[in-house]
């Protein structure tokens, strides 16, 4: 890979190996293997239509943890099945409802300043 005015220049293997190895690899590893930076990657992946399989994330599932829906704390909320409960103590209970409905912009505003400033003052 050549450098030219902070662009750089892909060389036919470097296009090659990325085209091969996007869809199934972690960017890190691409990182590793092509030496470029993850924008860089990403840039080029996106302008040559370059997508993960749609498998690639189970995938990395099971590689690291051993069960589908683990990788990353953020995607397991998207992960939950109806009637799962991740964390039950914390839940609301039938009929409790949170303090903030019913509640308006300025009531809510009004208590976030009201805790600031007693940390201020505290």
């Amino acid at each position: 890979m050549k450098k030219v005015k902070n662009k750089y220049v892909w060389s036919n293997a470097e296009l090659e190996n990325l085209e091969a190895l996007f869809p199934v690899t972690t960017n890190t590893e691409l990182i590793k293997l092509i030496g470029v930076s993850r924008r860089t990657i990403i840039r080029k992946a996106r302008e040559l239509n370059l997508q993960k399989h749609p498998d690639f994330r189970i995938l990395i599932d099971f590689q690291f943890y051993g069960k589908q829906g683990a990788a990353h704390p953020n995607a397991i909320a998207a992960r939950w099945q109806k009637g799962e409960h991740i964390s039950p103590e914390t839940e609301f209970k039938p009929g409790q409802e949170p303090w903030i409905k019913g509640t308006t912009f300025l009531e809510r505003l009004q208590y976030q300043n009201a805790i600031k400033y007693c940390k201020l003052n505290n």
